[in-house]
């Protein structure tokens, strides 16, 4: 059950993503992101009234709210990256650090993966570098500090994944809505002050909405999968994200996909089978 969470999860992230960067050929990518977060916080609040009533302890409130900072600044640094630098470069790096983040972070709590796990985390890594590069035309040529960015942008993502799965079991989903309270205030705040939102409405607003209903699924999906197996594999396997983004972009927009990113894909397939398995 746990795989079949997290790859679930790994779905709906791709399509929320696929849903932002449509968005986004519209708007400021601050300003769906923002949208995005709110939308999905509101839909966890709405939620709360049907869901069964979970034991919340002031430890899990807090374990979400770091999440949620951890979140924002992985937000902001990847954004950054993506600005200055070049998308072949800044995706594979922020990928594959946010889901070895949690693997190291999971064998140093105690977990030990089987061997066929572990053979299938070792092929999801670099499955996830393939999936997420894209074309480059130029020989890139990435300064430091955007490299850094980089790095500091998939760790903060793959803390957000640790912090998470720190929280009880009993606390239902309320760590996200902590989560997600926590980095619409941060980055309300930077958009606010950087001036990078803008208002939006109609069709845009629905699309922007909709991410981040997809995206707090996602999440929630992520919550459980680690509550109910090993936090090394499920976010290992919720970090596939860019396969559902890429078939989703070959379908609706008519984009090539590349031999290494046609590559990391069936790799990726073989990796969520091992993990399956073992």
């Amino acid at each position: 059950m746990s795989v079949l969470l997290a790859l679930g999860s790994a779905i709906t992230f791709g399509i929320a993503d696929f849903l932002g960067g449509i968005a986004s050929r519209r708007t400021t990518a601050w300003t769906v992101v923002i949208g995005s977060q709110f939308a999905g916080g509101l839909m966890l609040v709405l939620l709360l009234p049907v869901l069964p009533d979970a034991t919340v302890e002031t430890s899990d409130l807090l374990w979400g709210a770091a999440a949620g900072m951890a979140g924002a600044v992985a937000l902001t640094q990847f954004f950054r990256a993506l600005a200055l630098g070049t998308m072949s470069v800044v995706a594979p790096v922020s990928a594959v650090i946010s889901g070895a983040v949690p693997v190291v972070a999971g064998v140093a709590f105690g977990e030990r993966p089987s061997p066929l796990a572990w053979i299938g985390i070792a092929l999801a890594l670099p499955a996830i570098a393939c999936i997420a590069r894209e074309r480059s035309e130029v020989v890139d040529k990435t300064r430091p500090d955007v490299l850094l960015s980089a790095v500091i942008g998939g760790f903060g993502f793959g803390v957000f994944f640790v912090f998470l799965d720190r929280t009880g079991d009993g606390a239902g989903i309320h760590p996200l809505i902590s989560a997600r309270a926590t980095s619409v205030l941060i980055l309300g705040a930077v958009g606010v002050l950087s001036a990078r939102l803008r208002p939006v409405r109609g069709r845009l607003l629905g699309i922007i909405a909709l991410s981040g209903v997809l995206d707090m699924t996602a999440n929630t999906l992520f919550l459980y999968a680690v509550r109910e197996g090993l936090l090394a594999l499920g976010s290992v396997i919720s970090a596939m994200y860019p396969a559902s983004t890429l078939v989703l972009a070959r379908t609706f927009l008519g984009e090539r996909l590349q031999r290494i990113q046609i590559a990391g894909l069936a790799l990726a397939a073989i990796a969520v089978a091992l993990v399956a398995l073992g």
